[in-house]
């Protein structure tokens, strides 16, 4: 496992916008991806991504359903805030210099961006 004391108040800034990108609806996580400055914020944006692509299926879900049932399916508006429970929960471990993976994630961003990883140069 790795250490507190390696990560950075930078690393943890980036974190913390990956997650915080969720708030407003933009991908902010690109950003810490692009950059490749450190471990800690690359696995943090890798997470913040899995929970933006979950939310964007469950909100297509919910349009589909909604459309398909003339407006019934709007009671269903729940399952579009089930993506912020990762979010939350990954903005908490942002914070507390924790590398570990929120709930709800299950690690498909960590195989589909495996070939993201921190620069060494930098």
């Amino acid at each position: 496992m790795h250490e507190i004391e390696k990560v950075s108040d930078d690393a943890r800034m980036f974190a913390v916008l990956a997650y915080g990108g969720m708030f407003v609806g933009m991908p902010l996580f690109i950003l810490p991806l692009a950059l490749r400055k450190d471990a800690f914020s690359i696995h943090h944006a890798k997470q913040a991504a899995e929970a933006f692509g979950w939310m964007l299926v469950c909100v297509f879900a919910y349009l589909v359903i909604s459309f398909v049932t003339c407006g019934v399916g709007s009671l269903l508006f729940p399952i579009v805030m089930l993506p912020y429970i990762p979010t939350v929960h990954g903005l908490i471990l942002a914070l507390n210099n924790d590398w570990g993976r929120p709930i709800g994630t299950f690690g498909l961003a960590d195989s589909m961006l495996s070939g993201v990883q921190a620069d060494p140069k930098s």
